[in-house]
């Protein structure tokens, strides 16, 4: 029977953006002061939930005991309501170095502590210190000859999948065990109340996601761009076993990604007698981070407060709808034979999107669905088209409800690898003379750079502009130049900044494809087909105000 208490159930995460706050550290050791400090966040009356942090143990048998020990000591004395391992349990990956945490785990920890670990390369055995021949002749003495069955009856946690979620008092954990980051997508697409806007959540893996602590490439990672979805996401990690006063090692992207440091027990003297552990605080508002060296003194406190949450999308005078979708399988034919039941899914999507003006990418109008051109069966209610042609898997079109387009044009780009154009068009907006602008960029990136210069060059100078594309961008840094333009990105009013495409072949992504506006005020942004039904591509859509209707 396992010595751990479990706790299961789904629960809920968020999308809202928050604003990185600070606070000072508070006594003894050093003082660190990177990331995003401030003063602690203020907490609401819907409670807090308390989390002892603890990584890279590498117990590497009973005499990790008396160290091990004291730091499970001081966690339960902080009063917390769940334990959260970031992985290295065991230094070797031996049932019998796993068996000596759980022996002290059950000595320090009240029986109904619930115990949320996930695996690291450690656990399994991924060590260049164990020759082939050793790993070999200790197979059976390995976790990783039946990790499944041994964790479930050492630790009383099921594997599952490699992802799986336990919640605390409501706040959902989302783990993930090595090797298995890349599925916490899936994992979440298939748990819809997984990702409710009202409620954060805590992630949990072994090594850090790309971008944050160790500062490799964020489009490769296809964890931190999943979490750049849910500003909300609180992810923990180890595995570098960097300490607390390193560089990074809170680091405030659109989700908050936190170094777990190490409790390292084992292995060299250099790192050996590193003793930190953290307690993570969450509520519905805010986090914050309580860091503690137990071998030196080092004690810190890092938050971060959550904004409130976007006003409801309310039909404002004079505002209105418009929604950017790639809609990927249009131009493709990937969904030659759809049936009536996927007809009805797109038109209940564009129902329930609602918008005036819908900007599409890989749109190809005489596309067939249900013996009909695709144009009719599905966006048959917007009358007015500006729809450029199909180049490969590039098709442009902006659509409105009632308002004439007018001035159709299509420009080429001066540098494309791939087949890329603009549809440009115009309409009366409130009273308002509007440039509707429809592209699809490069995934080249000196390409799109060249492309997105040019788009600046084209359309910078006019006074009311939307510009809504595919912009398969690799860093928020790209949009630079148009900000510096006037420009304002219409998913930053509430949702963050999002990269559109992954540099990493995997079957899920979190696309989503930016809107830029100029001379108009963002009321309110939301995404559509989250679960990527329709489309590799979820909708963005925002609610737009011309900015002479709202003086």
């Amino acid at each position: 029977m396992s010595v751990f208490a479990s706790v299961g159930s789904m629960a809920c995460v968020s999308r809202r953006a928050f604003i990185a706050r600070s606070s000072l550290a508070l006594g003894g050791g050093a003082l660190f002061a990177a990331g995003c400090l401030s003063s602690s966040p203020e907490r609401d009356a819907s409670g807090v939930v308390r989390f002892g942090v603890i990584s890279d143990t590498h117990v590497t048998g009973p005499e990790s005991a008396p160290e091990l020990e004291r730091a499970l000591r001081f966690l339960a004395s902080r009063k917390v309501d769940a334990v959260i391992h970031c992985g290295d349990i065991t230094d070797f990956g031996y049932v019998r170095q796993l068996e000596a945490f759980a022996d002290a785990w059950r000595r320090m920890m009240p029986p109904d502590m619930p115990f949320i670990p996930v695996m690291g390369n450690r656990d399994f055995s991924d060590t260049r210190r164990m020759s082939d021949e050793k790993r070999a002749a200790d197979h059976d003495k390995l976790l990783r000859a039946a990790p499944e069955e041994r964790v479930r009856r050492i630790l009383g946690v099921d594997l599952g999948s490699g992802n799986r979620v336990t919640t605390v008092k409501g706040v959902p954990v989302v783990a993930s065990d090595w090797k298995h980051e890349a599925g916490l997508e899936k994992f979440m697409l298939a748990h819809p109340e997984l990702r409710d806007p009202s409620k954060p959540f805590v992630h949990v893996q072994h090594p850090h996601p790309g971008g944050t602590i160790h500062g490799n490439a964020v489009g490769d990672d296809p964890v931190t761009c999943w979490l750049n979805m849910f500003p909300k996401a609180v992810s923990v990690s180890g595995h570098s076993h960097k300490p607390f006063t390193a560089p990074n090692m809170f680091c405030c992207r659109e989700f908050t990604a936190a170094g777990a440091g190490s409790h390292y027990l084992g292995g060299g003297e250099q790192q050996k007698g590193i003793r930190e552990v953290s307690v993570l605080s969450i509520w519905n508002a805010g986090m914050s981070l309580e860091r503690f060296g137990l071998h030196n003194g080092f004690h810190d406190v890092q938050s971060r407060n959550f904004t409130p949450p976007p006003e409801p999308d309310r039909a404002t005078p004079g505002s209105f709808v418009f929604a950017q979708w790639n809609v990927g399988g249009f131009c493709l034919g990937q969904d030659g034979a759809a049936g009536a039941e996927r007809v009805a899914a797109f038109r209940r999507q564009i129902a329930e999107i609602g918008a005036d003006f819908i900007g599409l990418c890989e749109y190809a109008p005489l596309f067939q669905m249900q013996g009909r051109p695709a144009h009719d069966a599905v966006f048959g209610e917007y009358r007015e088209s500006a729809i450029g042609p199909r180049l490969g898997a590039n098709g442009n079109a902006v659509l409105s409800r009632n308002a004439p387009l007018s001035g159709v044009r299509f420009l080429h780009f001066g540098h494309r690898t791939q087949q890329r154009y603009c549809t440009v068009c115009e309409a009366q907006v409130a009273g308002v003379k509007t440039v509707f602008v429809q592209t699809h960029l490069d995934l080249d990136a000196g390409n799109r750079k060249s492309q997105l210069d040019e788009l600046v060059g084209m359309f910078g100078d006019l006074p009311s502009v939307i510009l809504s594309a595919d912009f398969n961008e690799a860093s928020a840094d790209e949009f630079a130049p148009f900000l510096n333009a006037g420009f304002k990105m219409a998913n930053c009013s509430g949702l963050g900044t999002f990269f559109t495409h992954r540099r990493r072949n995997t079957a899920f992504t979190p696309a989503i494809d930016n809107v830029l506006v100029k001379g108009f005020d963002v009321l309110s942004a939301r995404t559509a087909d989250d679960a990527m039904i329709l489309s590799d591509h979820r909708v963005l859509v925002c609610r737009l105000a011309p900015r002479s209707s709202r003086r």
